[in-house]
């Protein structure tokens, strides 16, 4: 039975089309490794084996035929089986190359062991040796990495895909790549795209974790996160720092806001009684405070999100004065009619837009500078053609600092995911707020202090990154 077997499988050998297409024949033995179970064995040369099938050069005999013929032969590999034993177990099965693996452990550390043996030359033709550290689960990717080095791969332009090897202390928590689940730790990422991923790993009670990786074509990048646990009374940062309570700031505005309005009502209704003026400031400001309290007692207002609704207004007003000084009317009603039109506007539209997302302090800081840097180039295109006309003035600072706005929410749409530091104080928005005052002013940003922004070092976990700015205050409020 033993001859016949043998026979059969020689037989299916010699059909194997290696000398008609240049192919080598190759058998891959059983992995050695006495620190892995025999399910483990099974999976780690699996993965030499699909390595090898990447190469068109390389016939590999079916697994199961061999070890069949090898067991009818009584031949068991192991670390101790001599070269020569292997190379006679290579002839009978009539093929050329033999590669074999071995995983020794030396306390925590894995040593890999690959080795293809020539059969008709009877040496060894390579060998490779790699050592990892980690636990068992992810001993695949050095393993395939020894692999690809001993049969050349990488040389021969064969893609071996780009991955991401992701653990994490504790284990199991959700792994993110920009942005889109990936399973939980451990877990071997396949990447399609090389560059700069975001990774980011969550776990309930435990602070997120995000870090840039950056990846190559055909290599793996490894990526072991240990979690902060929350403390019992805090918030992680990134929360804290995008859903922070607004409220506070834009009901303060609000209300202030209300007085403006009031009387920018009544000059542009034509109103000249001191009465009415008085009056309605006493009125407007406490409707304003408390319809805006109850507006917002169920709504979530963050402090990047109030800034955004209420630098919006003051920027609503300059470009409505703006629309009107293109017509220049005779009487200033106009004006005040029109700023009050566009800064109600500009509210309405923000905090629509801002509804469903989280935005941050330091994007909004850089609409505003987008915005206001938009102006300044409105106001530069015709000073530099020496245009006389105010109207032309006015409409280039109209139209490009919209459009500097507009670009500027555009390329700020990542910069809500950077961290930046948690307080009431906001010196980069147009309304202060702390315990003491409100303070209204223009923002001027330091160069510095942008360029620092982008050249500070993202840490391993979430640390506080802001931008230095300098600011005029025009108005102080004191409490």
């Amino acid at each position: 039975m033993k001859i016949i077997f043998i026979t059969i499988l020689l037989l299916i050998l010699a059909f194997i089309p290696t000398d008609a297409q240049g192919k080598i024949t190759v058998a891959v033995f059983e992995i050695e490794a006495k620190y892995v179970s025999p399910s483990g064995v099974d999976i780690l040369t699996n993965v030499v084996r699909s390595e090898i099938l990447k190469l068109q050069e390389y016939d590999l005999v079916d697994r199961d035929l061999m070890s069949k013929a090898l067991k009818e032969q009584n031949f068991q590999y192991s670390s101790s089986t001599s070269v020569e034993s292997i190379v006679k177990a290579g002839k009978i099965l009539g093929i050329k190359k033999i590669i074999t693996c071995n995983i020794g452990k030396l306390g925590s550390l894995y040593i890999i062991n690959l080795q293809m043996i020539d059969v008709e030359s009877g040496k060894i033709e390579k060998s490779e040796t790699n050592e990892f550290i980690g636990e068992l689960e992810y001993l695949r990717t050095p393993v395939r990495n020894s692999v690809q080095k001993l049969i050349s791969i990488n040389e021969k332009g064969i893609s071996t895909g780009s991955f991401i090897n992701i653990s994490s202390e504790p284990k199991g928590a959700k792994v993110y790549v920009n942005g889109i689940f990936k399973g939980n730790t451990p877990v071997d990422v396949s990447i399609e795209e090389t560059g700069k991923k975001l990774v980011r790993i969550v776990s309930d009670e435990y602070v997120p974790w995000e870090q840039h990786v950056y990846i190559k074509k055909d290599s793996t990048s490894f990526v072991n996160a240990t979690l902060l646990k929350k403390q019992p009374n805090s918030i992680n940062v990134s929360e804290r720092l995008v859903n922070q309570d607004g409220r506070r700031s834009l009901i303060s505005f609000m209300s202030l806001y209300s007085i403006f309005l009031a009387n920018g009502t009544l000059f542009t209704m034509g109103v000249d009684s001191k009465r009415q003026y008085i009056g309605g400031t006493l009125i407007a400001a406490p409707l304003g405070f408390f319809i805006t309290l109850k507006a917002t007692r169920n709504a979530s207002i963050s402090v990047g999100r109030a800034n955004m609704i209420t630098s919006s207004a003051v920027w609503g007003a300059l470009w409505g004065v703006s629309a009107v000084a293109i017509v220049k009317p005779k009487s200033d009603r106009p004006y005040v009619g029109l700023s009050l039109l566009g800064g109600f506007t500009a509210i309405y539209i923000s905090t629509l837009a801002t509804r469903d997302i989280k935005i941050s302090k330091k994007r909004v800081s850089l609409i505003n500078l987008g915005a206001f840097l938009g102006s300044l180039f409105g106001l530069g295109v015709p000073y530099v053609f020496d245009i006389k006309d105010d109207r032309v003035y006015f409409g280039s600072i109209l139209a490009f600092s919209l459009s500097g706005g507009a670009y500027a929410i555009k390329l700020t749409k990542d910069f809500d995911k950077v961290y930046e530091e948690s307080t009431f104080k906001n010196l980069n928005s147009v309304v202060n707020i702390d315990h003491k005052k409100i303070r209204f002013g223009l923002p001027i940003y330091s160069l510095a202090g942008i360029l620092s922004s982008y050249l500070t070092p993202r840490a391993k976990y979430n640390n506080s990154i802001s931008i230095q700015s300098w600011r005029v205050n025009l108005i102080n409020v004191k409490f």
